[in-house]
């Protein structure tokens, strides 16, 4: 059968005729490998292109695909061979993330739901050494006083703040909108120059003007059953209520960084046949289908692995941008077509990936990153954030540093545009949580810090007004948002609360002497600990 008629087919919703041929043709071309997912990804690859609305095309070089599903059915194996090279594995593994100030709303949820995947790099911005997490973030991840994200990269632990309320937003809306909760995060943390780390080779499957072509199978690295297991051997309540209601999991940070340690299990994903034929984007998405587990939220921000051509080792190939239950394709396919759809595979879901950034340099990451929404200047102020607390830190004696770290996280710093002026801010509230941390009341003097630090900041009206209509209007048209299949309504709300939250940051000032004035006021006994 020609291209012609499978994509007449197709377009006139014939999914049992095309199935059909399909499973034919592979036959008749001997290509065995999995196909109860080719035979089912026919079929839903309907409703996927009919949900995006896009003119599609069918791919009928089969002989490319096996070859490269053979590549990288072998990564689990290789990766299990090399399990002897630490060097290999950190590399090779993907980071494990968690926060241990969590929302109460997450007794009522399995504990998995604390805990996202991605990947760690260390990078270099203007001659400063610092750590980036490119990954999902739990909508149940809250602010608080230590409130930061803990990521492990095969045992080693790096934090970063978080700006809890843009993302349980934007998780919020998306679920009320039906798409899938979660988002893809961006976050700096410090990094401290006697700690070493191995960063990941650089990834493949760029997303170029000159070369658009993605990966037709992928790799998809999961902790879930892992982290399951080590939570069932924990006798501790996992979830504990404060005497101000404040919710924490404790075994959060400990569960990640033991999972992080083992070699995790891993999901076959095939890319549909039916592939968006759009100019090239910085961001365009392809569609796998994927089994071996039930897909949903947890994969958001997941990073995804493939061999490349060379058919090596396994390399970052991008990162899960949605993930969806095959249930909710199911009836997505009932809506367009009239008829029920019950598919052979279970335990699976489809996912939208998109490419990774060109390389593990600051810029390329940068760059990456405003195509997701994420203002330049906006992750500048955490980038500054994080090189001040980078420098200030090893100021104080080693065993404070940790704590010092959680509490700062904990504070929200102002916008940090100029580095000289952030670097001031973090050593004035650093000094004073060390000397706080001195105390047998410890805790209530942390909280007069932290207190006093939010009083002295406050956001310039004209700035943020003008901001916000700037950033709103850049963030609306990006072409990420096509992706999520969100009516204009809904595209306008998400960018509302992106550019709100941003333009917060940018706009912020922090005044020193309001912030002195305070601290006189509720905290006069302070000692203070002058860095240098």
């Amino acid at each position: 059968m020609s291209q012609e008629e499978l994509e007449e087919y197709e377009a006139e919703g014939n999914v049992e005729e095309t199935e059909e041929v399909l499973k034919e043709q592979n036959e008749a071309q001997g290509y065995g490998i999995c196909l109860d997912i080719l035979n089912s990804l026919a079929s839903i690859a309907t409703v996927l292109a009919s949900r995006l609305g896009a003119f599609t095309s069918l791919i009928t070089d089969m002989k490319e695909v096996n070859e490269e599903l053979k590549c990288n059915e072998k990564i689990p194996k290789r990766i299990e061979e090399n399990s002897n090279d630490l060097n290999y594995l950190k590399m090779t593994l993907p980071a494990v993330a968690t926060n241990e100030e969590v929302r109460c709303g997450a007794e009522n949820y399995p504990l998995y739901t604390l805990f996202r995947q991605g990947i760690m790099v260390r990078t270099n911005c203007n001659g400063n050494n610092m750590m980036v997490y490119i990954g999902g973030a739990s909508s149940f991840w809250r602010a608080g006083k230590r409130s930061h994200v803990s990521v492990y990269q095969f045992g080693a632990e790096r934090r970063f703040p978080y700006n809890a309320s843009m993302y349980q937003r934007m998780s919020e809306l998306m679920k009320s909108r039906g798409v899938t909760g979660g988002y893809i995060v961006v976050l700096f943390g410090a990094e401290r120059s006697e700690q070493g780390y191995v960063n990941p080779v650089n990834p493949i499957y760029l997303n170029t003007y000159e070369s658009n072509q993605p990966p037709y199978s992928i790799i998809i690295p999961t902790y879930r059953e892992r982290i399951k297991t080590i939570a069932q051997d924990d006798k501790i309540i996992p979830i504990i209520r404060d005497s101000q209601g404040h919710c924490k999991c404790d075994i959060c940070p400990p569960t990640s960084q033991v999972a992080s340690r083992y070699i995790p299990s891993f999901l076959l994903g095939l890319g549909n046949f039916f592939v968006v034929s759009q100019p090239p984007q910085f961001l365009q998405p392809r569609m796998y289908l994927v089994v071996g587990d039930d897909v949903d939220e947890y994969y958001v921000g997941s990073p995804i692995y493939s061999t490349g051509e060379e058919c090596g080792d396994a390399r970052i190939s991008g990162s899960v941008l949605q993930a969806f239950s095959l249930d909710e394709y199911c009836k997505l396919y009932a809506q367009a077509t009239g008829k029920s759809f019950n598919t052979s595979v279970k335990n699976g879901g489809v996912v939208l990936r998109i490419p990774p950034p060109n390389s593990w340099d600051c810029e390329d990451i940068l760059n990456w990153s405003e195509s997701l929404g994420y203002e330049i200047s906006y992750l500048k102020a955490y980038m500054n954030l994080a090189i001040a607390v980078g420098l200030i830190l090893s100021s104080f004696p080693e065993d404070y540093q940790d704590e010092i770290e959680d509490y700062i996280y904990g504070s929200e710093f102002s916008n940090c545009q100029d580095l000289k002026e952030c670097e001031n801010e973090v050593r004035i509230i650093a000094n004073d949580i060390y000397n706080s941390l001195q105390s047998e009341d410890s805790d209530k003097l942390v909280s007069i810090v932290h207190h006093c630090h939010e009083e002295s900041i406050s956001v310039d009206k004209d700035c943020y007004n003008s901001c916000l209509s700037q950033f709103k209007d850049k963030i609306k048209r990006l072409s990420v948002w096509d992706y999520y299949h969100l009516a204009e309504d809904g595209k306008d709300e998400l960018a509302s609360i992106m550019a709100e939250e941003e333009c917060k940051k940018v706009c912020s000032k922090f005044n020193a002497n309001k912030y002195e004035e305070c601290m006189k006021n509720l905290y006069p006994s302070i000692r203070r600990h002058i860095t240098e």
